[in-house]
């Protein structure tokens, strides 16, 4: 009650000396006399009463308590950033008749609502200043789509080798991939977007294995290694992702299917010799495309691959993000016959990624 008799007196001694202006009564005591000329969901826009052809001016709308217009109409700021206009002055502020109004103009008309509606509206004036100071926070307008580059490395294996090599000890390629993200909302969730990328990378594997020996009183060392390498390029038409917002970043977990197109690359055999007492030393290295066929007709290696990704991004600092990402393939991208000894000839990638929203 005392609350609402000091409102009260406040407003009516504003009133007394404010006839032909209005009064912006600050949260801090002060009183600015002005021509307001719009008010939006943040903030005020009014022009001095002395200076009405003078510069615009804006005061922020958590920053003012109450605002009491030249035609007499008094309206508080509650502790939502939403204005209440005072029609009852007989009734207690929890009681009385209140118009939740957002307007473009000091002559806006409010309209006479119900409790319901008035909690309705609240809530969804709390959601779109959340939402607003959140965006302004991290940089990024999550209202509609955008684009996104990134980059990643880390480590991947596309396991093979024939008979030849069974004993071969192989192990992953360095990996590397580039590319940029198509990201757009779902309608259906707030907090659900539909991914999609095009990037470009390699994948791979190599393996080593050293046999030692003696021939006419000298020793030798025979090293055999292979390094199968391939570029690709990589289409993922859509991932989805569910955002998790944990204090000022966003954790988006995503998962989905990609396609993969391995278009060069192919294989690199290298035999070195290193001989003692009399045995000379050799190298020798065959390289093979991955377009090049077998005696028998056939390539070793499968151009296409589809796949899974599984991932997750953190959404932090103004336009950049952090992630890892896991592809595993679900073609066998090395033919039976150059995994005699394994028994896939899968894709299987890890990579941390770094990327810049635009």
């Amino acid at each position: 009650m005392k609350r609402v008799l000091l409102v009260l007196l406040m407003a009516l001694g504003v009133k007394c000396v404010a006839i032909a202006q209005d009064v912006i009564v600050m949260r801090n005591g002060s009183r600015i006399a002005t021509h307001i000329d719009k008010i939006t969901t943040s903030h005020i826009e009014y022009h001095q009463q002395n200076w009405q052809d003078g510069p615009l001016f804006e005061a922020a709308l958590n920053e003012v308590q109450m605002i009491v217009f030249s035609n007499g109409k008094t309206f508080i700021v509650d502790d939502h950033d939403v204005l209440r206009e005072v029609t009852d002055e007989n009734s207690s502020f929890e009681n009385a008749t209140a118009n939740i109004v957002l307007m473009s103009e000091k002559e806006a008309n409010s309209v006479l609502m119900s409790r319901d509606s008035v909690d309705a509206i609240t809530l969804e004036r709390q959601s779109i200043v959340a939402n607003e100071k959140s965006e302004t926070r991290r940089g990024i307008d999550w209202a509609g789509h955008k684009f996104s580059v990134f980059a990643g490395a880390g480590i991947q294996n596309m396991i093979g080798y024939t008979k030849d090599e069974s004993t071969m000890k192989h192990r992953p390629n360095f990996a590397w991939r580039v590319g940029m993200t198509l990201e757009i909302p779902l309608t259906f969730a707030k907090d659900a977007w539909w991914m999609a990328e095009a990037a470009f990378g390699n994948r791979g594997w190599h393996g080593k294995e050293e046999v030692s020996g003696g021939i006419f009183g000298g020793s030798f060392t025979t090293t055999y290694k292979t390094k199968y390498h391939c570029y690709n390029l990589q289409l993922t038409p859509f991932m989805f992702g569910w955002d998790f917002h944990v204090r000022d970043i966003i954790i988006r977990p995503f998962a989905g299917p990609y396609l993969s197109f391995d278009f060069a690359g192919g294989e690199v055999y290298t035999i070195d010799v290193d001989g003692q007492g009399g045995v000379g030393n050799s190298d020798q290295k065959t390289k093979t495309s991955i377009w090049d066929k077998e005696n028998d007709g056939k390539r070793s290696h499968n151009f296409f691959d589809i796949g899974a990704n599984f991932g997750s991004n953190v959404y932090f600092y103004d336009h950049l993000y952090a992630g890892v990402l896991l592809q595993l393939g679900w073609l066998q991208d090395m033919k039976k016959k150059y995994r005699d000894n394994t028994k896939s000839g899968s894709n299987c990638i890890f990579l941390v990624t770094f990327g810049y929203i635009f």
